[in-house]
């Protein structure tokens, strides 16, 4: 493929995306939980494991509030406490354990627990410990009225714990933010749930600023990136390498004007370029945030990658991707 072309091929790209941001609209997201693996001291393998998240997944979706997406900003958390434990003599020892399960409803990126429920007595027998917990799992009953009863109180507990922290909580995303530790402020300002009375007036507003100055942070990093790529190499490779920088850039932000210098540059230099790709990335570079749901979307989406970071370890949650 000609190099030029292959630099509006993936140039293109920054229009689609910043249209679909722009243009994607969808209402407020519905409160929803993500499953974590066991939390204990056995290292129970993840195959064995899914019989347990199957079952935490099919009671959150009983109770409206399955996902498996990264949007989540609530876990449910399961861990183990052993009652009694017996080891059986003879040539194939056996391991036979009296557990009791605790649900738990955590903040991912707080590890602030909500609400927890126990499925007490739940006996299982194996060859060793660790097989012991994973066969375990098949004896632990979420579908009862009882367990969807704690699901549906700790949604309202949440959005009461958020109602009483706002401020607090608020402060501290301002601290990040005055550290311009934007991602971490993200992070903290998407705990909240949408559902709480008064998001839209007092938690909204400050997301949209905190994105606003993570984007302009972000595409202001990127742009001296793609401009040392282009004074490195003003050629067919030194384009490519620019689209590659640009396609990451936010749109609408206050260095978008000299992204669209640095295209005009290219577009000089580089006369094979499909003049129809360049008006479509001009036009994107130009845009702006229309709908506050996407600044939402991409807020969340800042917040997911920082509770990634460095592993996906936070507060000993570890997740399901």
């Amino acid at each position: 493929m000609n190099k030029a072309k292959s630099f509006f091929l993936q140039v293109g790209l920054i229009a689609i995306v910043g249209i679909t941001t722009c243009l994607n609209t969808a209402s407020a997201q519905q409160f929803a939980v993500l499953p974590a693996h066991l939390n204990s001291d056995y290292n129970v393998p993840e195959k064995a494991e899914t019989q347990l998240r199957d079952k935490m997944l099919a009671a959150l979706s009983s109770a409206g509030l399955a996902t498996t997406a990264e949007n989540a900003a609530v876990a449910l958390v399961p861990s183990i406490s052993i009652l009694n434990e017996q080891t059986g003599a003879g040539i194939q020892n056996t391991v036979s354990m009296n557990l009791n399960y605790t649900f738990s409803l955590v903040g991912i990126a707080s590890g602030v627990v909500f609400d927890s429920y126990i499925v007490e007595g739940v006996q299982t027998r194996g060859q060793n410990k660790i097989n012991a917990v994973a066969r375990s799992f098949a004896g632990v009953n979420l579908n009862t009225p009882a367990f969807q009863a704690f699901l549906s109180n700790g949604q309202s507990k949440i959005v009461a714990y958020y109602q009483r922290q706002l401020q607090k909580t608020l402060a501290k995303a301002q601290t990040n933010i005055n550290a311009k530790q934007y991602d971490d402020a993200l992070a903290i300002l998407m705990e909240i749930p949408e559902e709480m009375p008064g998001y839209t007036t007092k938690v909204l507003p400050m997301v949209e600023r905190t994105y606003k100055m993570y984007a302009n942070n972000l595409a202001a990093s990127l742009l001296q990136q793609a401009q040392a790529a282009w004074a490195a190499a003003p050629d067919e490779e030194g384009a490519e390498r620019v689209a590659e920088i640009l396609s990451e850039m936010p749109v609408g932000t206050t260095s978008s004007a000299a992204a669209r210098q640095l295209v005009k540059q290219i577009e000089a230099r580089v006369k094979a370029l499909d003049q129809r790709r360049w008006a479509a990335m001009n036009a994107a570079l130009a845009r702006e945030h229309q709908e506050r749901m996407s600044v939402i979307k991409a807020a969340r989406d800042v917040a997911v990658a920082q509770a990634k970071r460095p592993i996906r370890v936070v507060q000993h949650v570890h997740l399901w991707w």
